[in-house]
């Protein structure tokens, strides 16, 4: 037997049960377990914590066990040794290369308004204001909006398909999705009508793929921090870390215009029309490049995310056994019911950031004209290139302070990253994309809002209207935002399965823990709930009906290899 007897009665006293980590008791101490021929009942009633669960409801908390999130292979003593280049790198990498998606993403979702300019002066009868127009000009200046549809399409459809075809082929299609808009942004040509079409195709494809990888890139981030002991406490800051690709798509983007316009000459005050569409066709066609080495390497490469596929075969499993036929309908019916509040701020707060950010975003171009007065259109790009660098301290800096506990209040350092990041460390791991895609498309909505909002406003009403928009969404986050920061995500996937098996009522563990949920949902009274003595006592009754159900796989296997030789033997 795994465990055997030390004394005839089997009960154990509550400070014999987990470890201080919190981890489920070790081989070692398997010991301290009731023995596993103990009926469950029985085991379950030699703890206090049991006297008010009905006996119909011990077998399904005693299947509801976590699952072991270690995965990552640990360092060896040499692999800590190296050389701190050598060890930067690894950690360079560890971040840059999946977040390899959001840099594609920024380089040319930013470009559309780096290089408005350019396509002004190389289709002045279209992008221009020349006369008379050669193209639907109505078209053409909502060119933002219709990435920005596209954008939200993608982070619906794409981040609700990642949740159930995994999160490997999800990066796979959102990457060959954005490979496919970014050559039809690269090869657009002929006349303005159907440059024009071409160009808006590509933008919607492009923006569409681009929806996706805002889901896909924050879930597999917190799910690889999920899967490494070692970076479980700074699961922030390896999420972060992803999103600053961003910035540097955006920076790097500016740059290549930069460079490339220098290369040509075009550094007056007058660019002729073929160096104007040679820059723009060129820093496209250098984004598609990137766009296609990253898709090679996650067709190559690229692995399944194992938290997802170990909460996804479980919550299944435990579908199954309550007789669901429609999973997908009972898994998100449960889950809203519970976090509904949870999504409405994550929502909520994505709105209200992209309404305020936006809403100065637009004043740009404004502010540069104070700082330098008749700047040519090379010397602007020049102070747009040294606001992404400074917007790229911003998410540095959050991703170093973001596990800590300290507040920040400017945009890159604070809501900017912060909303990325919780919505998609606040749900559990079966709806993660799906919720995070949800909350992303709320936010590129309240882009969508800002520029029709501002457009029809004066500037000093716009910056009271992007004030009040903060001082909300600081009054929402207050009452509605949990703090998950140091809960790891497997005990959220552990409270996800008792809501599954209808045992909320029952569940005792950290995701109920008041200092990890909201006002609201304290004031809702999740948090009463909470019991940690309860909590072990189930962790005991469940790693002993594993034993159980271990035991019992390998008598089957035994009861067929037995058969399997007595069959040849005759």
């Amino acid at each position: 037997m795994v465990s055997q007897h030390l004394d005839d009665n089997p009960t154990i006293s509550a400070s014999s049960s987990q470890s201080a980590d919190g981890d489920l008791p070790s081989s070692s101490s398997s010991k301290r377990l009731p023995p596993p021929e103990i009926g469950l009942l029985e085991v379950a009633h030699s703890f206090k914590s049991f006297n008010s669960v009905e006996d119909n409801d011990i077998v399904p908390i005693s299947r509801l066990h976590s699952n072991n999130h270690d995965f990552a292979i640990p360092e060896t003593k040499e692999e800590k040794s190296r050389h701190v280049f050598i060890r930067f790198f690894k950690w360079w990498g560890s971040w840059a290369l999946p977040g390899m998606g959001m840099f594609s993403e920024a380089y040319v979702i930013f470009a559309i308004g780096n290089i408005a300019p350019l396509l002004a002066i190389d289709y002045p009868n279209c992008f221009g204001k020349a006369e008379p127009a050669d193209c639907n000009r109505t078209a053409a200046q909502n060119d933002t909006n219709i990435e920005i549809c596209g954008i939200i399409a993608g982070m619906l459809i794409l981040g609700y398909m990642a949740d159930w075809i995994g999160r490997k082929w999800g990066s796979r299609t959102t990457m060959a999705i954005m490979l496919i808009g970014g050559i039809l942004l690269s090869s657009a040509a002929g006349s303005a009508s159907a440059f024009l079409a071409v160009f808006l195709c590509g933008l919607f494809i492009f923006g569409f793929g681009v929806g996706g990888e805002y889901p896909m890139a924050c879930s597999s981030a917190a799910e690889r921090a999920e899967g490494d002991s070692e970076l479980r406490k700074r699961r922030g800051e390896v999420v972060v870390l992803t999103f600053t690709q961003q910035g540097w798509g955006n920076f790097i983007n500016t740059l290549v215009i930069i460079i490339l316009m220098a290369i040509l000459g075009a550094t007056g005050t007058e660019i002729s029309s073929e160096d104007a569409g040679l820059t723009w066709r060129l820093q496209f066609i250098i984004g598609t490049v990137i766009v296609a080495a990253v898709s090679a390497y996650r067709f190559l490469f690229l692995e399944e995310s194992k938290v997802w596929e170990a909460e996804r075969k479980t919550a299944d499993k435990e579908l199954e056994i309550e007789g669901e036929a429609d999973h997908k309908s009972k898994l998100y019916s449960v889950i809203f019911k519970r976090y509904w509040s949870r999504l409405l701020i994550t929502c909520g707060a994505w709105i209200l950031n992209d309404l305020a950010f936006y809403g100065n975003k637009l004043f740009q171009s404004t502010f540069i004209e104070v700082i330098s007065p008749g700047a040519s259109l090379f010397v602007r790009y020049q102070w747009t290139l040294l606001n992404g660098g400074v917007s790229l301290c911003g998410y540095f800096t959050a991703a170093f302070l973001i596990d800590k506990p300290y507040y920040v209040f400017w945009n890159q350092m604070g809501p900017n990253c912060v909303t990325f990041l919780v919505a998609g460390e606040v749900f559990p791991t079966d709806v993660r994309a799906s919720f995070h895609g949800i909350s992303a498309a709320a936010g590129k909505a309240g882009a969508i809002m800002a520029t029709q909002i501002f457009s029809r406003i004066s500037t000093q009403d716009t910056f009271y209207v992007s004030a009040a928009a903060g001082a909300v969404g600081a009054l929402m986050t207050l009452i509605f935002l949990p703090d998950t920061t140091g809960l790891d995500l497997v005990e959220l996937d552990r409270y996800n399965l008792y809501l599954l098996a209808g045992q909320a009522h029952n569940y005792h563990g950290e995701a109920v823990n008041p200092k990890f949920l909201s006002l609201f949902e304290r004031w809702q009274g999740h948090g009463k709930a909470y019991d940690p003595v309860a909590d072990r006592e189930q962790a005991k009754l469940q790693a002993v009906a594993e034993i159980k159900e271990k035991e019992s796989t390998v008598a089957v296997l035994d009861a067929i290899a037995e058969e399997n030789s007595r069959e040849k033997s005759l």
